[in-house]
């Protein structure tokens, strides 16, 4: 059962990201040079597409928590293989309970991000609510964008941190 949680895993985050992918509107060469990319090459729709400036603002803020975190993705996928092989060849319940629940806590971190990315409204969506309406929705989602990077980074520093102390 074991041998098959690696396999499935990859599986899984392959699978999830060719959904994601195929979520993705595409656009034509003219729209594509236009649109602005931040430092992770991600092209987001141009925060002027909200209403205010300040729901501008929390725009940037969320796409800056988003665009911290996606770079770490592959991370947390190595990670979560990492914990799944050594738990495979591990004696020691307790040390293999841990590092299950360490791959698990990696899983759910991949999904917290693919989650809120698919859920995250689209801009058109948001220009045509008010304002205040906008400002509602984008407060909530910084909200869950910042659960989700701290479910992110916690996931890959406490798995690292276990990592470096078993090689001690």
């Amino acid at each position: 059962m074991k041998k098959m949680l690696v396999p499935a895993i990859v599986v899984g985050i392959l699978l999830g990201f060719v959904f994601w992918k195929t979520q993705v509107q595409p656009q034509s060469n003219a729209e594509n040079a236009t649109m602005p990319h931040d430092e992770a090459g991600h092209q987001h729709e141009s925060e002027s597409n909200v209403k205010g400036q300040a729901n501008e603002q929390l725009m940037e803020e969320i796409m800056a928590a988003h665009d911290e975190v996606m770079p770490q993705m592959s991370r947390v996928a190595e990670l979560q293989q990492k914990m799944s092989a050594m738990a495979a060849v591990t004696k020691d319940k307790a040390l293999k309970d841990k590092q299950l629940d360490l791959a698990t806590m990696l899983e759910k971190a991949d999904e917290a991000m693919f989650s809120w990315m698919e859920k995250f409204p689209e801009g058109a969506a948001l220009a045509k609510l008010s304002e205040q309406e906008a400002t509602t929705i984008l407060q909530a989602e910084k909200a869950k964008v910042m659960r989700m990077k701290e479910q992110v980074l916690s996931a890959i520093t406490q798995s690292e941190n276990f990592m470096l102390n078993q090689k001690k």
